[in-house]
């Protein structure tokens, strides 16, 4: 299956376009763009793009290295927002990993395997159906996803991540952290300094079921000083063709907090840890 970022990439192969970002808008105005939590989650401010994200987001106090004044409320703007103070509740540890851990070349099985360990770190819960798309093309990126049970009871979603160059934010005249900014689709945006140097955006994005029902995506996406963008996003269900959902509980099956602990794992790059636990099983979504 050749996916719309493969057939994106063969025809404008002489740019560098962010085709993640054109997917997302294509899909938001009305192209059916399915599951694959392509966690594009918004590009450049001048080629746009996305990757969902919605429901309950948290206050920026709960985000990881410090408060934030929100960048748009319920939309965009093209503004940063500064680490201020302390953030209330549990403070933001980052995960190390220890020196000397051997790591491997990130395929999509080995991607999925470490977003379930950093998932589950935060919140208990079971994983299934995972997937992953594995590099092809000559681009490094990875892909994994699965649907997520959280031990709350209340239901499962779709958890995913994208591990990516940071150059696909990259436009004529500007660079990746420079585009880094809220776009205006972005609701509850806030794009936060981190004290190790990296970026960290959130966002949620909700949009109507066409049979009833409100689809819910939260995203949090962090741009790292060594120039790779990891996007997680977490749905309150599955996403179908044609704004199709099947919406299994009223919340995304993790918070704004939680995705941005998920992301800011030490351990995200195109090289994994070779000790990570094996997911039970895995479905590899091909790339042609």
């Amino acid at each position: 299956m050749t996916t719309l970022r493969d057939r994106m990439h063969e025809t404008v192969d002489s740019t560098h376009t962010d085709l993640a970002t054109l997917v997302e808008r294509s899909r938001r105005q009305g192209t059916t763009l399915r599951r694959r939590r392509r966690l594009a989650a918004a590009g450049s401010a001048v080629a746009v793009l996305a990757v969902v994200g919605a429901g309950a987001i948290a206050a920026g106090g709960l985000l990881p290295g410090g408060g934030a004044t929100p960048v748009a409320g319920d939309g965009g703007g093209q503004h940063h927002a500064k680490a201020v103070d302390k953030p209330a509740g549990k403070a933001h540890v980052a995960h190390k990993t220890p020196a000397g851990t051997e790591t491997t070349p990130a395929d999509g099985r080995l991607t999925a395997a470490a977003l379930y360990a950093a998932v589950t770190d935060v919140v208990p819960g079971t994983g299934s159906e995972f997937a992953g798309q594995s590099p092809s093309g000559g681009w490094p990126d990875t892909f994994g996803e699965f649907a997520f049970t959280p031990a709350d009871g209340a239901g499962a979603g779709r958890v995913g991540v994208n591990i990516q160059d940071a150059q696909i934010l990259a436009s004529e005249g500007v660079g990746p952290r420079e585009g880094f900014v809220c776009l205006d689709w972005m609701r509850e945006c806030q794009v936060v300094d981190q004290p190790d140097g990296s970026l960290l955006r959130t966002y949620a994005e909700r949009s109507e079921a066409a049979g009833g029902g409100t689809g819910i995506r939260l995203v949090a996406e962090r741009l790292t000083p060594g120039g790779v963008r990891v996007v997680a996003s977490a749905a309150n269900g599955f996403e179908g063709p044609s704004n199709q959902w099947d919406i299994r509980r009223p919340d995304a099956v993790l918070s704004i907090a939680q995705l941005a602990d998920v992301v800011s794992q030490a351990w995200w790059g195109f090289e994994l840890p070779a000790d990570l636990a094996d997911v039970p099983s895995y479905r590899e979504i091909p790339s042609s």
